[in-house]
């Protein structure tokens, strides 16, 4: 079973910057997802992580470490990826990692439903 929220109805983040959607798999996956129409941006990075810690504080979610919901942040972008932009992501990557969050960044539609099917197969 797969829920999709958009982030644009959360009252909560109206004045943050954050992602499009999350998506809920099987009530023990969450995927937080920022599309990105071009090439992908430090600042869709930081829509990432904003969202993350607003969800987390708001929804209190637990981390893939404690066994119960595994969080996953994708950056969905359509046009190949900058080094400046790589190297930022795998900062931030190793930063969240630590509190069990994954972040993954995705250049194409079938990448990340082979990642939703993953999960829903789990």
């Amino acid at each position: 079973m797969i829920k999709r929220i958009d982030l644009d109805k959360i009252a909560e983040l109206k004045n943050v910057k954050h992602a499009d959607y999350i998506l809920i798999v099987n009530n023990t996956h969450v995927i937080i997802v920022e599309e990105v129409k071009g090439r992908p941006k430090l600042d869709d990075i930081e829509q990432l992580n904003n969202t993350i810690a607003h969800l987390h504080m708001i929804h209190q979610l637990k981390t893939g470490s404690s066994g119960n919901i595994s969080v996953i942040g994708v950056i969905h972008y359509y046009r190949r990826s900058d080094t400046m932009f790589n190297k930022v992501l795998t900062t931030k990557t190793k930063e969240v990692a630590q509190k069990g969050i994954k972040i993954k960044a995705i250049s194409c539609k079938k990448a990340l439903n082979t990642l939703i099917n993953s999960l829903t197969k789990q």
